[in-house]
């Protein structure tokens, strides 16, 4: 745990360029990690999203693993939301068009790795679909994100998980039902693209999901949810 805190620690002191897209996830250009969440930017009519991932990871009986995000997050602190929630980093001479969906499960378990200390290296992670959104979190910072919806099944029981406090406050495992219980108790404590997502497709997805019924997966197709 301490290797994964210091690694943690030296790559968000890196700056960081994201991936610009337009809204049909074709590359535009870098652009800076906080420039691409600042207000100012988001909020004008000449911007676009930053490419994202949003992982849901199930045990192998279909319990949701959720998490609240630490106190120390610039973004939305304390709420909760889906496994983990990241971007994808932009590669220089890289062809975007070739390696945009291998970079991006890349990012997925590394990131995963980083936030929740578990490793999903061998488990198949598989594309749903794409959203774009934005939020506005307070006068400097929000999200405006074209993100991938990325969902995954363990052959383990909810392991439990040791999660990095510079970005995972709390985890909870739940059934469907336990989350619609969840849901109803805390929709204000949940993060604007985890409510996005509930409130159009989870359920559905879940009870498909749940009977290995993936003919709702569809990763070329892109829906803007606000």
């Amino acid at each position: 745990m301490k290797r994964i805190l210091q690694h943690f620690r030296y790559s968000q002191q890196k700056t960081q360029n994201l991936i610009l897209v337009d809204f049909n996830d074709k590359l535009i250009q870098p652009i800076d990690k906080w420039e691409a969440h600042s207000t100012k930017y988001i909020f004008n009519e000449r911007s676009f999203p930053h490419r994202a991932f949003s992982l849901f990871l199930f045990d192998k009986h279909y319990r949701l693993l959720l998490q609240q995000r630490s106190n120390a997050k610039k973004t939305f602190p304390l709420l909760w939301a889906n496994t983990c929630c990241s971007h994808q980093l932009y590669h220089e001479n890289e062809d975007d068009q070739v390696m945009k969906y291998s970079r991006s499960e890349y990012y997925v378990k590394k990131r995963t790795l980083e936030e929740l200390n578990f490793d999903i290296k061998d488990t198949q992670i598989e594309l749903v679909q794409k959203i774009i959104y934005s939020a506005k979190d307070n006068d400097q910072y929000g999200e405006y994100e074209l993100d991938y919806i990325y969902f995954a099944k363990l052959q383990q029981d909810q392991p439990q998980i040791n999660g990095n406090p510079e970005e995972v406050n709390d985890y909870k495992w739940l059934t469907l039902n336990e989350f619609l219980q969840f849901k109803q108790l805390n929709k204000n404590s949940f993060t604007p693209w985890f409510n996005l997502i509930n409130d159009s497709y989870l359920l559905n997805w879940w009870s498909k999901y749940q009977e290995n019924n993936k003919s709702f997966f569809s990763k070329e197709t892109i829906v803007k949810l606000n």
